[in-house]
Order: structure tokens, then sequence, then C-alpha cells
């Protein structure tokens, strides 16, 4: 019996928001449900739209459009919706899309407060630890980004969980912690600590040995070991550097 007085109250708030705003909310929905299954995202979005002009109360409004708005590349409006919707609600995918649509954006410092509570709703997917190091790096808050780093090398499924690293146009499926390893040397290069940057790509290519970047990061090392100055006490260890390594 509540079940079919919400229901009804439910439908009759429909209708007098129908009503007062000539916009049909249901029938909106219908469109944006339509116009989705078409692939026909410009018409589902401005469905949404619509429907916000009614009522900005329902999380999943914002919700849909915001997944729109990143699904089609447009990063400030899905930043931008991801934002209204928060103010009024916050859910998984708007705290998730803000994150991305931000890192996508160049903005480092908002991406990183959005990927640090996504962490916290979601303390074990393994991308989370990744996204913050990287964020810090770029923040050049390089102690801060040594932990993150740490948490992803520590993941028991970091070494066989891969990433797409996008390296001179190419894409490689790269073990997460691998790219986490190689983080780790980048960081000490910034801090001029060549030995232990030289050691963490080593221990990168031990978990992929086929790995691009952490090959050619070695590599200049090695270059630069080799001409002397500042790099020369650089010692590689024994570990055989691969085949595809060498010019």
């Amino acid at each position: 019996m509540h079940k079919v007085q919400i229901l009804f109250l439910a439908t009759i708030s429909t209708m007098l928001i129908s009503c007062s705003t000539g916009i049909n909310v249901e029938l909106e929905w219908e469109v944006y449900r339509k116009a989705k299954d078409r692939l026909d995202y410009s018409t589902a979005a401005n469905a949404l739209n619509r429907i916000l002009v009614t009522d900005e109360s329902n999380p999943s409004t914002y919700d849909s459009l915001a997944v729109i708005y990143f699904g089609s590349g447009l990063n400030q409006a899905a930043a931008k919706t991801s934002q209204q919707g928060l103010e009024k609600h916050e859910t998984v995918t708007l705290v998730e899309i803000s994150a991305n649509s931000r890192k996508n954006l160049g903005d480092n410092e908002g991406s990183l407060q959005a990927f640090l509570r996504l962490m916290e709703m979601k303390p074990g997917d393994l991308k989370l630890p990744y996204e913050i190091a990287f964020a810090y790096i770029n923040l050049q808050q390089f102690d801060q980004a040594h932990k993150y780093i740490d948490l992803v090398v520590a993941h028991d499924k970091s070494a066989t969980t891969a990433m797409v690293e996008v390296i001179n146009n190419s894409r490689q499926q790269v073990p997460y912690k691998a790219v986490a390893l190689n983080m780790r040397g980048f960081i000490h290069m910034q801090k001029a600590e060549y030995q232990q940057a030289a050691d963490a790509y080593q221990q990168s290519l031990n978990v992929f040995p086929d790995y691009l970047l952490a090959q050619n990061n070695l590599k200049y090392l090695v270059a630069q070991a080799s001409a002397g100055a500042e790099y020369s006490k650089i010692d590689v260890g024994e570990q055989p550097i691969p085949s595809n390594f060498i010019d």
C-alpha cells in the first residue's frame, strides 16, 4: 500500500512539474533513451538538459549527461556538469567523470582532489593510486607521489594488470607495476638521483622487459654515463639490456 502511495505521489509530482514548465519529463527520458540507443548523443544530451530545466534534483540526470559529454570528448562540459551535480548529490560516477575530465583539461589540482575522493569511495581500485601519483608528479610534489607509487608496486595485482601507455604515437599494454617503477625512476631523475633512477628503470624492465618508455629512459642514462660528467658513476648492474634496447 505504501509503495502504491509513493508511486502515485511521484506521478502526480511529475505531472505538476510538467504542467508548470511545459516539459514532459517522462517523454524527455524516452527521447534520451532512444537517442542513446541510436548513438545520437547530441539529441540525448539535449533531452537531459531539458529535464534539468524542469528538475535539478535527480542525480541520475547529471550522471547520464556527464557520461555523454565525457564520452563525446567534451571535457569542459563534462567537468562543469559533474561539478553542478556534485553540488547536489555525490555519486561515484560524477566524482569519476570530474577526475578524468579535469585530468584531460590539465587541471592537475582539481583532478588530484577528485581522484583522492574517488580512492576513498573505491579503495581497492588499482588505477587510483597510479592516477594520484601521476597528478602529484605533474604538480612536482614528488614525496607525495612516492607514497602512491609504493601503493601501486605493493598491490598484489599490479604485476599482472595492464594499462595502456601511449609512447611515440603508439599504444602499449604495460603492467601497472612496471609503469609505477618507471615513474619512480622519473622522480629520481628530477632530483638528480641518477643511480636510483637507473635502478628503478631496471626494476621496471625486470617486470616487463618490452616496456619501451623504461627502455628509452635507461638507454638515456647509459648514454650519459658513457659520456662521463655527473652520470659517470652510474652502475646499471648485471641485468641484460633487452635486444631491442640498442639502436
